[in-house]
């Protein structure tokens, strides 16, 4: 079981993974707005939740969540390739 901070720590994370969800299904799909929510999250997952003591972990959960956290930033990295393809395409669009 996952101490009380991370816990907390990944609640949060999910908060700001709703919001980045709530930019990219509303009816006026904003790409810069879309960019700058990404940002957040990747920030987020950088600095909230990678720092985390692992050393609060048993042997096997650390090993788990490190698994998992590995698995976080390769799909983040890929959503992020998603959202810079969205943002570029949406300036070829206006000129």
């Amino acid at each position: 079981m996952l101490p009380n901070l991370h816990r907390q720590r990944y609640q949060e994370f999910a908060e700001v993974l709703e919001q980045l969800h709530q930019s990219a299904v509303g009816s006026q799909l904003n790409a810069p707005k879309l960019y700058q929510s990404y940002v957040s999250v990747q920030r987020f997952f950088q600095q909230q939740i990678v720092s985390l003591d692992a050393g609060e972990l048993e042997p096997d959960d650390e090993s788990r969540v490190r698994s998992y956290q590995t698995e976080i930033s390769k799909q983040l990295q890929m959503l992020g390739m998603d959202v810079m393809f969205f943002k570029r395409r949406g300036k070829k669009r206006r000129r």
